[in-house]
């Protein structure tokens, strides 16, 4: 009874975005995102109103425990977010996903979760040094950890909500942070007591990460080179050419030798097999972003803590490389919105491209987000050739 009640909810939910999204607007924001994300020049440069993930307030109405366990409840608690953003007219691709947090992965290598109430799904324990010289990547991972949930929540979200919102997949992370999750802190000495132990690892974890991604993919029929990524937001970014996105948090702890042996060939190994796609870090490595933009296959970036950065710097690296960004910067109390979006812009040197801009909630003051979308063309058509 109580499925059924929650299930009638969940039809009015989709019923009302169906009244409040913005077809039109998402047609053409995905032609704008998909020119900058190939490198090339838009009408406008896109601009998606959305909080970013880790300020999301993901129980309002059931606990994260309770959604993991019921596909229902997951789903009634994004769409309410969904359709409050469907309200902003924005170039933003409205997605949502299964949402495990960063447990997915290493479920696939037999690690159990512990399921909180209000945080997310965390793999405490981790494998020894023999479990992991001992493993052996299953063929077939469909029905591996939680893989079997995934898919069957992904299937019911896309049963349910149809065309009217890309589901897209849920966290894969990416090689290194998945051996991290998988090891645990150890492998910051391992990389200097057994630096042939680690590389062994992150065969096992690039493996995964790529078979994964293509069960998951193959679930909602994305293509291997293409897809969409909302990054754990309502709004999203269509990938035209990359199918991939890689999450590297962990290391950017390293040092830059370690980045080049231990980071990027399996990072391009991934990339590589999906026609390349967009990486996410938070933090500051200066070494990680510089190798980062001399790979072709990284076709943008993502900034975790972008008040870390040297605005300026970065975008000049970003538009030199002929790379994106993806992500926010912040306004200073000072700043009018208009001397923000201003400043914003003039870091794109003339051109309409390199930027698919965040627009942050919290960077809005009362009553601006009625108008910041159209200001922030009208900007570009004064300030960019």
């Amino acid at each position: 009874m109580k499925n059924l009640k929650i299930r009638d909810e969940i039809k009015k939910l989709v019923d009302e975005l169906y009244k409040v999204r913005k077809l039109d607007s998402e047609k053409v924001g995905k032609e704008r995102i998909s020119a900058i994300y190939e490198g090339k020049e838009s009408d406008y440069i896109p601009i998606l109103v959305d909080t970013p993930a880790h300020f999301i307030n993901y129980t309002t109405d059931y606990t994260l425990k309770e959604q993991f366990f019921s596909k229902e409840k997951m789903l009634y608690a994004t769409l309410k977010r969904l359709i409050e953003a469907a309200k902003i007219d924005c170039d933003g691709q409205l997605c949502l996903r299964v949402n495990f947090g960063t447990s997915l992965m290493p479920s696939l290598f037999g690690l159990h979760p512990i399921i909180m109430e209000d945080s997310q799904p965390w793999c405490k324990e981790h494998l020894s040094k023999e479990d992991v010289l001992h493993f052996h990547v299953p063929d077939d991972l469909s029905r591996i950890g939680l893989m079997p949930r995934a898919l069957e929540y992904m299937a019911y979200f896309q049963e349910t909500v149809g065309d009217l919102v890309h589901v897209y997949l849920p966290d894969t992370q990416g090689p290194f942070a998945i051996a991290h999750l998988v090891y645990g802190d150890d492998i910051f000495t391992e990389i200097y007591d057994d630096p042939r132990f680690v590389h062994h690892l992150l065969g096992l974890t690039t493996k995964v990460f790529i078979r994964a991604t293509k069960v998951l993919k193959k679930a909602i029929g994305e293509p291997i080179s293409s897809g969409y990524h909302g990054h754990g937001m309502s709004y999203g970014i269509y990938m035209p050419r990359g199918g991939t996105r890689i999450s590297d948090d962990t290391p950017v702890l390293l040092s830059p030798e370690h980045i080049k042996e231990f980071v990027i060939p399996y990072d391009g190994e991934i990339l590589t097999s999906f026609s390349g796609g967009w990486v996410h870090y938070c933090g500051y490595n200066m070494s990680l972003t510089k190798e980062f933009m001399r790979m072709k296959e990284v076709r943008g970036i993502n900034l975790g803590n972008p008040e870390e950065w040297d605005t300026r710097e970065f975008m000049k690296m970003i538009l030199d490389h002929g790379k994106f960004y993806f992500g926010s910067w912040k306004r200073t109390d000072s700043e009018s919105l208009s001397e923000y979006f201003r400043r914003v812009i003039s870091y794109l040197e003339g051109k309409k491209r390199g930027l698919i801009f965040l627009l942050e909630p919290a960077n809005l003051r009362a009553g601006e987000i009625e108008y910041a979308v159209s200001l922030w063309r009208e900007i570009q058509d004064e300030e960019l050739s």
